[in-house]
């Protein structure tokens, strides 16, 4: 087991907010919004450009070279992941080959400055990236994934060192009231159980239960032909859905917990994504697409090609509560994150280009009726759900199409 202490840094000295620029990563509540944000921290540390070691030069190549290391030697920051409660922030700040997991919370005595405290360090140029930051339930503990590649997690890991053996992706428990960094596993996408008692986590096709406080801390769940995608628990803690991605078309499973059981929604011969959870538990919603055809389909068509579909999680029969009808947006076209909420108010969310546009609108379970919850001439690129102000929080190109800024929008009163 790997312990790291904290390191702190003193307070920082000035901010710099990096909104407009044009990286377009977001994650988890601001919950899970990547945002683009960047600090400059006056500090003894030996992070910033001016303690980095600089190759020997000749007095010409220095002239020429010295403002490209500069620049180049300049923080970048990502994975920007808001606690529960909303009261801290954890990122991942990248200079010059080194990788830090920062926390980050106000201070009260320094008129709402952040202040910041590096959770891990690792000053290696390995290539080894940081990635699914999330805390738990009740904000005690962080979990982070190291090494392999985020975007393939299954492919072959990256060994930009040529080490013997390539370096696995290691999935790291901090323990933010002991100050404890620990690695527990290795493999990547950890997600907490509601109760923040087990940890889930996927493996080389396999999904692992991690319980705090067990005999017997790893058990795996099961092994599957495909890969697992789009990982959810249930509110209830009960059951994981998850989508069983053969690549050119995939199911939704769900595995539960009490039993062992694995069992498979009827399938189609389409993709279905995105399995969500309805508020009580009983009932799981999901997208279901097809790949239109190349050619002109028959002109007597009525639909389009992708629709919302609403299973019942005791017996799993399936419902088609809405379908995309024939025109524009009859192909399903998503965002690039999460594209499919069940909010606590009974809403199912999802991205639509029915005028054209990729907006969110929003489906009544009940009825089936969808209404719009924005227009306008912008695409929307990433949004999430904030339950506990009943709102959206999304990135559009609104009033300005060169850039994208963050809204948020009321799911109750309907103001931006």
């Amino acid at each position: 087991m790997m312990k790291r202490p904290f390191s702190l840094l003193q307070k920082i000295d000035s901010v710099r907010n990096n909104r407009n620029s044009k990286r377009k990563k977001t994650k988890a509540w601001l919950a899970s919004l990547l945002l683009p944000i960047s600090f400059i921290v006056s500090s003894p540390y030996p992070l910033w450009a001016s303690s980095l070691p600089k190759t020997p030069l000749s007095s010409s190549q220095d002239a020429v070279l010295a403002p490209l290391e500069k620049w180049m030697a300049l923080p970048r920051d990502s994975q920007l992941t808001a606690a529960h409660h909303h009261k801290e922030w954890a990122f991942v700040r990248y200079q010059a080959g080194q990788h830090q997991l920062l926390l980050t919370r106000p201070d009260p005595q320094a008129d709402n400055l952040p202040l910041n405290c590096i959770l891990a360090h690792y000053n290696e140029d390995d290539g080894q990236a940081l990635y699914n930051l999330t805390f738990s339930p009740d904000d005690s503990q962080l979990a982070y994934v190291r090494g392999s590649d985020p975007e393939f997690p299954d492919a072959p890991p990256p060994n930009p060192t040529f080490q013997p053996q390539a370096p696995e992706a290691t999935i790291h428990l901090i323990d933010l009231t002991l100050a404890s960094d620990n690695i527990i596993a290795s493999g990547y996408n950890p997600l907490f159980s509601p109760d923040g008692q087990s940890l889930v986590y996927i493996s080389k096709n396999s999904l692992w239960l991690y319980r705090r406080g067990s005999q017997i801390l790893l058990k795996k769940l099961f092994t599957i032909k495909g890969h697992i995608r789009d990982l959810s628990w249930s509110p209830d803690g009960k059951s994981l859905a998850f989508v069983d991605d053969r690549i050119d078309h995939g199911f939704i499973a769900l595995y539960r917990i009490t039993s062992g059981q694995l069992e498979y929604l009827p399938a189609a011969f389409g993709n279905d994504l995105f399995p969500v959870f309805s508020p009580d538990s009983q009932k799981l919603a999901f997208i279901r697409a097809y790949e239109p055809p190349q050619s002109i389909s028959s002109p007597d068509r009525k639909n389009g090609w992708w629709s919302l579909m609403i299973a019942d999680v005791n017996n799993l029969t399936l419902t088609e509560k809405w379908h995309a009808p024939k025109g524009t947006g009859e192909a399903y076209v998503g965002t690039r994150h999460q594209n499919l909420y069940w909010t606590e108010q009974n809403q199912i969310l999802f991205p639509w280009e029915q005028d054209g546009w990729l907006h969110i609108y929003s489906l009544n379970p009940d009825s089936g009726t969808v209404s719009p919850l924005m227009k306008g001439a912008f695409e929307v690129e990433e949004f999430i759900v904030d339950n506990a102000q009943n709102r959206i929080i999304y990135t559009a190109n609104r009033d300005n199409r060169d850039h994208y800024s963050l809204w948020a929008r009321s799911l109750s009163s309907g103001k931006t």
